[in-house]
């Protein structure tokens, strides 16, 4: 499974604060009673930081984009201390300084030499009993006009203002500079704060919420700020700062099953959630899918348990009963309610063996989803219990040996985010949610069970960096649908910042624009189709014969122009992007799709405060909608890019396999199209290789030349060399190309199209191994 042990927070603030100390011991560099500001020396990232011990004020400044931000105590400051020392972002230089205001403050402001980051503390020498103030304020910023986060619901949807939540901030200008300002330590009780006018953004702050009170001696809140050229590239340099700071690893997108082969899911959107053939009973029909599955030659890696598999009480939250079934057509019983959980372990109705006996008949690995506590249930009078959720390290420890034992992988925590909003304790308390999350990631931890969040707020994406076995997460609402693939590419970009796979949630097979999104999100895949209603041929395009998928090597995220042309009210197509890279060759996958969101200034995507079931929030469908002239309709479909941005080449081809039609694109120009009647168009996007070779991969693959099926591209003289992965039992592999000229190939049969320059390579399985290389060069 995944390494190591998570980190109590406890540790992580000293981990953020013990680097600036032993910088303070070997350095000496004590300087106090200046009349003058404290300008440190430039670092070679051109960041640049002041603080005035007299006014107390404090500026950071970047030369090469011409910003500033600055901020101010409001009172004169002393001990003011300049250090030097290296942390696991990199080198640093800081300034540390303190003052009294009801509390004592110790704040210290680093910033690094080769990456554009300034990290922020702020310390409590002797704890609190009135809460701790914000810093940093920024009451001059930049000229930044538009501004991006993530909402503070169910699911973090991306939206083109500021919310006053624990989410990281983006601000940016049309020219895509970009600066990213968010929480970096405490993320569960962590706010931002933001007061504006008519003339735009005036103030904004970081700190806690002000339930939070009681802190403890020495207790540090840290926040971090990065600044750049380029929104995604920004992003990335603020994800690589915070995984670093908690040595959080980005799992492999093929670390366990979940995230490896195709699966079966029977979540709300499947055919058999809460849904079974009752001649065979719920088991019985899971089992019937598999041996279907078997028939029909689909490889199938897992299953996912839904909450139907449990014992549910029959009150929501607010503690209101419920329909006596869920599924009235089906039989009672407590597995057939909506409520929250009474008893984690499989109903003996639907399970009268035991969930592991169960699993040992299915063969293949489950994923188990978990709800939010009933107060009746009796883990209350076991355990340490907050709110709806377990604060208690036995009761996580109980549960995930019981899921080791029944076979499973990966547990599933839903509704995450009502059980932070209706727990005051959790939002007062420091402790509370990192005893939640703590105690949840290391039992599953000590157990080799993976862990998935589910309508997670921002704060716990962030609070996610924490744990290496965090590898999945929702991103999207219940049933994946086109309406949905506008926030679920914006919130992968959260996602994978913090070390986190996206996961679109069930679809069905037959759906083949949900299917190549979720293929390209590189993370997991599956569907939830009734026996007899599966697509063979498009589950295929995801997966080789063995069910193992064949993905990108990163997720499908938007580009810099999306973020613009949301940000102005732009009706343009939303383009997405995604590569695989084998040594120098990078091939890229683009998505352009109908921008179904409302992004006219000010817009406010919302969804309901409350829902009696998760499945009732559709955020699309409250979206604002404006009528467009066919004029402006023709021009909304249409759209451009620049694809040597994505692939540097002198020469580029541009393939769409849907529509078999392929551009050769030179230098920087552009490439225009406009959208089909269904609304999307997927590309692929290769380099013309010294070959005379542009090699599109796998033709029967959504990300083609995917590691799992290409295991590497490469030039060896005039020569391009092709790995191949075959799976067992595959027999032949197409593979797809445009080649200048006439083009050969060592093995295999080649047919070539002397109009368009596509060639096709039927490749026959080797007779003994896995792979094959093959030797493609032009015909001389």
């Amino acid at each position: 499974m995944l390494p190591p042990q998570p980190v109590h927070p406890k540790i992580k603030a000293m981990k953020i604060a013990l680097p600036l100390l032993l910088s303070l011991y070997f350095t000496g560099m004590t300087v106090s009673g200046w009349a003058q500001p404290l300008t440190a020396p430039p670092p070679v990232n051109d960041i640049r930081v002041k603080v005035d011990p007299v006014s107390g004020g404090y500026a950071i400044t970047s030369a090469v984009l011409h910003w500033t931000f600055e901020g101010s105590i409001g009172q004169p400051v002393r001990d003011l201390h300049t250090l030097a020392g290296k942390d696991s972002v990199g080198t640093f230089k800081a300034v540390s300084f303190s003052w009294k205001s009801g509390n004592a403050y110790t704040a210290t402001i680093r910033w690094y030499a080769q990456q554009p980051v300034v990290i922020f503390s702020l310390s409590l020498p002797e704890g609190s009993r009135q809460g701790i103030v914000t810093f940093p304020v920024f009451k001059k910023i930049p000229s930044l006009p538009y501004s991006f986060s993530y909402h503070n619901r169910i699911f973090p949807l991306p939206q083109f203002f500021l919310e006053e939540t624990s989410t990281p901030w983006l601000l940016f200008n049309d020219h895509a500079d970009a600066c990213v300002l968010s929480p970096a330590s405490d993320f569960m009780v962590s706010l931002m704060t933001v007061d504006s006018t008519a003339r735009g953004i005036d103030t904004i702050g970081s700190g806690l919420n002000p339930e939070v009170q009681i802190l403890p001696p020495h207790f540090t809140h840290s926040t971090i700020l990065v600044l750049g050229r380029g929104i995604r590239s920004t992003w990335d340099e603020w994800g690589n700062a915070l995984r670093a700071l908690y040595d959080r690893r980005r799992p492999a997108n093929d670390c366990d099953a979940l995230l490896n082969y195709f699966g079966y899911w029977t979540d709300n959107g499947g055919d058999y959630y809460y849904n079974y053939d009752t001649t065979k009973g719920y088991s019985g029909t899971l089992l019937a899918v598999r041996d279907h599955y078997r028939e029909k030659g689909i490889p199938l890696g897992y299953v996912q348990l839904d909450s139907w598999w449990y014992e549910k009480s029959n009150f929501g939250m607010d503690r209101r009963r419920g329909a006596p079934r869920k599924n009235p057509n089906l039989p009672a019983g407590a597995w057939n309610l909506s409520g929250g959980l009474l008893e984690y372990k499989a109903d003996p109705f639907l399970f009268p063996r035991g969930l592991a006996a169960f699993q040992k008949d299915l063969g293949v690995s489950l994923v188990t989803h978990g709800r939010w506590m009933d107060p009746g249930s009796d883990y209350y009078k076991k355990y340490k219990m907050s709110g709806f959720s377990a604060i208690d390290p036995a009761y996580w420890e109980h549960i995930m040996s019981y899921l080791r034992q029944s076979g499973v992988i990966s547990y599933e925590q839903d509704w995450m985010n009502y059980q932070y909003t209706r727990n005051p304790q959790m939002i007062s308390d420091i402790n509370t949610g990192n005893a939640f999350t703590d105690g949840m990631a290391e039992a599953a931890q000590k157990n080799g069970i993976n862990l998935q969040y589910c309508m997670a707020l921002p704060r716990y994406f962030m609070q996610g960096v924490k744990y290496n076995n965090l590898t999945t997460a929702r991103v999207s609402g219940d049933r994946f649908l086109p309406k949905r693939w506008i926030p679920f590419v914006f919130t992968s970009q959260l996602a994978y910042e913090m070390g986190i796979w996206p996961w679109s949630d069930v679809f069905k097979s037959s759906e083949t624009g949900n299917m190549i999104v979720s293929v390209l999100s590189a993370g997991v895949v599956g569907t939830g189709d009734a026996i007899g209603k599966e697509d063979k041929a498009n589950i295929l395009m995801a997966c080789r014969d063995d069910g193992v998928l064949v993905k990108p090597d990163i997720p499908l995220l938007p580009m810099d122009q999306d973020y613009l042309q949301m940000a102005r009210g732009q009706k343009k197509p939303v383009l997405a992007s995604t590569h695989t890279q084998h040594g120098k060759i990078i091939t890229g996958y683009v998505l352009a799709f109908s921008d179904a969101m409302d992004t006219a200034a000010g817009n406010v995507v919302t969804i309901a405060a409350d829902a009696a079931d998760a499945a009732s929030v559709d955020a699309a469908s409250v979206n604002r909608t404006t009528s467009l002239s066919p004029a402006d309709a023709a021009g909304a479909r249409q759209f451009s890019f620049r694809p040597g941005e994505l692939v540097k080449a002198e020469k580029v081809v541009v393939y769409n396999p849907q529509r078999n039609v392929l551009r050769l694109i030179t230098g920087g120009e552009a490439f225009r199209d406009e959208l089909p009647e269904d609304k999307y168009a997927y590309y692929i996007i290769a380099p013309v290789t010294p070959a005379g070779i542009a090699f599109l991969g796998d033709a029967g693959k959504i990300a083609a030349t995917g590691k799992k099926r290409i295991a590497g591209i490469r030039m060896s003289g005039k020569t391009l060399q092709v790995d191949v992965l075959f799976a067992k039992g595959e027999s032949m592999v197409t593979l797809r190309g445009y080649s200048e000229r006439a083009v050969i190939a060592d093995k295999g049969t080649i047919n070539r199209d002397a109009a368009t320059h596509l060639f096709t390579l039927s490749l026959p399985a080797p007779v003994t191994g896995s792979g094959v290389t093959v030797n493609f060069r032009e015909r001389q």
